[in-house]
């Protein structure tokens, strides 16, 4: 449902962000294995090698996608936030037009007035 919903933005010719804490690099392979990787812009959590690992830059959570999506020259109010997570989301969220809260644990109270629940399978 949520690759669905990824392309209808796209078919509406809607610019679509991923903006994740995770790896940047591990979001575009799963976004090239979906085969949307021409389409949609990944912005995470930055790698770099050192020493024959990986070293993690600035983690890309919080506070960080939105200073992150306006590097990119994206402004507050975007059109809408997608997200499992309201507290570690919230920064991003309160600057949408339209927030969605996804498959969200029921036990968790949330805290935006006009969040549209959604229950992807």
């Amino acid at each position: 449902e949520g690759i669905a919903e990824i392309k209808s933005h796209l078919e509406n010719k809607r610019k679509v962000i991923l903006a994740t804490a995770a790896p940047e690099l591990l979001a575009k392979v799963l976004i090239r294995s979906i085969n949307l990787d021409t389409e949609i812009e990944v912005i995470g959590t930055p790698l770099r090698r050192k020493l024959g690992g990986w070293i993690g830059g600035v983690h890309c959570r919080h506070k960080e996608k939105v200073r992150r999506l306006k590097l990119i020259g994206v402004s507050p109010k975007w059109l809408a936030t997608y997200t499992d997570d309201i507290e570690e989301d919230y920064p991003i969220l309160i600057n949408a037009k339209t927030q969605y809260l996804v498959n969200h644990n029921k036990n968790n109270n949330h805290t935006l007035e006009n969040v549209k629940i959604l229950e992807w399978h």
